[in-house]
């Protein structure tokens, strides 16, 4: 194991164990040309494996298992949900393909150490994984690499037929073993955007038990090549793969973990008057957060060089903004004339500005014009953009779904109701505004956060993706006129 730790230091996880192991028995009924069986839009097995099955009791999930050499894995990811567990790209649905991932804390079952100190795990610890198997140690990965070969060749041995990307050469795997190791990739900390997460699908990660310092584990990556490599991130989210207990690798029998219940988000109605012209709006409050439940009616009369206003009624209909409330450009959204305050002043189309932090816009008093972290809290409380999307759509107003030749309308679990009101086209050349475009097929909500001159991430609501999007680079652009939802300081 000293060996081992010593190849971990140059980033290579190296099967550098003693060449006498006593872990040689190939997989009853493998070859070594393994039959690569096809299925369409599926991760396919090795059909010349013969498999094991194992039941987790605390979900009813039954999972392949095999045998490699004296150590029996599990054939797939674990998937079992719980607080500190994560589908790839937020989607409940790739969870039965790909898996969870895990932060290491909920990994060894020690949610309480978070990642500032030293956990101080011992060494077989069974963590997230069920009755009679554990989260594999550095040490255990190290003897199934050694009896597939050893580092160079393990990766390819050990990789899934297919799932793996197209565009990199040799990528795909022989699966000899019928370890079926697939790209499900990792969750991962954004660099790009301060405070969210992003997901990598051109590696097989996973954890082990092994904890390295304060705030870093061992990691086990299988590339699209054939190196398998160690990477300690603690505080990102990997797959597991748990190994089932033996007389030499065996968890404490006191041990129990308690899976950490996801949390119940509360939600509670409300109203607020804006004391500007006393329109009174439905408000809600989902987990930290006080929203508007309604789009922002606020006549914004500041006007443009080629526009005598800033804000739009839906075909130039008062009732039509009693309902729907009114279009904002951009510069009206942020109060770039400064009218309430200089959070967002000079904000606009065609020049780049330095908002406040928060930005009040032109939202009421003790209310702000949310930026994209205030969406993504909301998107989380609500289990991620593919969940929130049905929950805070309207109950009426969308169109069909041309796809799914059925109704679009959302359940408005939360009373937030997003109507599909579209975005109205503000041309320079005149001053009227154009049609007004997606009304019953999208909802576009403005952000604070500027791109560059010319656009702005938005909030999107398709009728026909099931999904919220938090899109930027693309129409509607900052002289469109969008609606607006503020939400509590």
């Amino acid at each position: 194991m000293k060996k081992f730790l010593l190849c971990a230091l140059v980033a290579l996880l190296a099967a550098c164990g003693d060449s006498d192991s006593d872990f040689v028995q190939r997989p009853e009924g493998t070859s070594e040309k393994s039959q690569k069986s096809s299925s369409s839009g599926s991760i396919v097995w090795n059909t010349e494996i013969s498999y094991g099955e194992m039941t987790d009791a605390r979900n009813d999930r039954t999972y392949r298992t095999v045998k490699i050499g004296k150590q029996t894995w599990m054939a797939e990811n674990l998937n079992l949900e719980m607080k500190g567990a994560y589908c790839y790209d937020y989607d409940s649905r790739k969870c039965d393909e790909y898996g969870r991932f895990y932060d290491w804390p909920t990994a060894v079952g020690r949610v309480d150490c978070n990642y500032k100190d030293t956990c101080g795990v011992v060494p077989v610890v069974q963590g997230v994984c069920p009755d009679g198997w554990h989260l594999p140690s550095l040490e255990e990965w190290d003897a199934l690499f050694e009896f597939v070969g050893g580092d160079f060749v393990a990766g390819a041995k050990l990789r899934s037929i297919n799932g793996w990307p197209s565009d990199v050469r040799d990528s795909l795997g022989s699966d000899d073993y019928g370890f079926r190791a697939i790209a499900a990739g990792s969750r991962q900390l954004n660099p790009f955007e301060e405070g969210t997460y992003t997901f990598y699908s051109n590696r097989a990660s996973f954890w082990t038990s092994t904890e390295r310092y304060k705030d870093g584990a061992a990691v086990v990556w299988i590339n699209n090549k054939d190196e398998t490599w160690l990477r300690v991130e603690k505080s990102a989210g990997f797959s597991i793969r748990c190994v089932k207990n033996s007389d030499e690798f065996s968890p404490d029998t006191d041990e129990h973990f308690e899976i950490p219940q996801a949390e119940i988000v509360d939600f509670e109605p409300g109203s607020m008057t804006d004391s500007r012209d006393g329109q009174v709006y439905r408000t809600v409050t989902i987990g930290s957060q006080t929203w508007m439940a309604e789009n922002l009616n606020y006549r914004y009369t500041q006007g443009t060089a080629e526009q005598d206003s800033s804000s739009f009624c839906y075909k130039q209909d008062l009732d039509s903004c009693a309902k729907y409330g009114r279009y904002y450009l951009w510069s009206a959204a942020m109060d770039s004339a400064g009218i309430f305050s200089e959070d967002g002043l000079g904000c606009g189309d065609s020049v780049s500005c330095t908002p406040a932090e928060r930005v009040r816009g032109v939202c009421p008093e003790g209310w702000h014009l949310p930026d994209v972290l205030d969406w993504k809290v909301l998107l989380d409380a609500m289990g991620g953009p593919y969940d929130a999307a049905p929950v805070l759509k309207s109950t009426e107003g969308w169109k069909e779904d041309i796809y799914d030749v059925g109704n679009s309308n959302g359940t408005d679990d939360y009373g937030f109701s997003l109507w599909p009101t579209g975005f109205i086209t503000c041309l320079k050349t005149v001053r009227e505004y154009n049609s007004n475009l997606w009304n019953g097929e999208m909802a576009f909500l403005w952000t604070s956060s500027e791109n560059d001159v010319s656009n702005v991430t938005r909030l999107t609501v398709s009728a026909f993706i099931d999904a919220v999007t938090l899109q930027k680079g693309r129409n509607p652009v900052k002289n469109y006129a969008l609606p607006v939802r503020c939400v509590m300081d």
